[in-house]
Parts: structure tokens; sequence; C-alpha cells
């Protein structure tokens, strides 16, 4: 029996329909596997301190694990926050350039 899935969307906001990312990258002629990461409390942590400021920490060993596991996986970042968000809190990663997709709000 086949299930169906309904989904509201908001007004301002679109669909995205599937496949939600573009096909599977190789490596050398090998499939890559897809390691999906979630950014906040995974690969790091904000804190508001106040309206104009807060706290940004990566957690110790982040930036060598995306680059170790970009040697065996395709990276793509997940977080719930928005893309503004998302983009400014990975600019402060060293490794920033192994995450091949970024999956927003």
């Amino acid at each position: 029996m086949q299930q169906s899935l309904r989904v509201q969307v908001d007004q301002g906001h679109r669909l995205v329909k599937p496949p939600y990312l573009p096909p599977m990258n190789t490596l050398d002629g090998k499939r890559k596997y897809t390691l999906v990461l979630d950014l906040d409390e995974t690969l790091l942590h904000f804190e508001e301190l106040n309206d104009n400021e807060g706290q940004l920490s990566i957690r110790p060993g982040a930036d060598s694990f995306l680059k170790l596991m970009s040697t065996h996986f395709e990276i793509v970042i997940f977080t719930a926050g928005t893309e503004e968000y998302a983009d400014w809190a990975l600019e402060f990663m060293e490794n920033v350039s192994c995450i091949t997709h970024r999956l927003y709000r």
C-alpha cells in the first residue's frame, strides 16, 4: 500500500520537489556515499547573549573531522536555521570547502 505525504507550505515559501540534491558525486569512478551532518549542536554552537551579540563555538576537531570524512563521503550540511545564518556560521570553519551541499530551513 502506497503512503501519501501531505505537506503544508507557508505563503511566501516554495516547496522543493525531490530529488533535493543533485546527482551523487563519484570518487575515482566508484560510488561515493553521502554523509549528512546537522550544523547546530553537532559542528558548532551559537549562543545569543543579547539582542546584538552572540557567541559562536566550533566543536573541537570539527574541521579535521570534515576534512577526513570528505575523503570518503560527499558532505551535506543540514540546519533548521536560515540560509544567511548557516552561511555566516560556516565561514568560521577552516575546511568549509569540504562541504558539497547545504540544506536550509
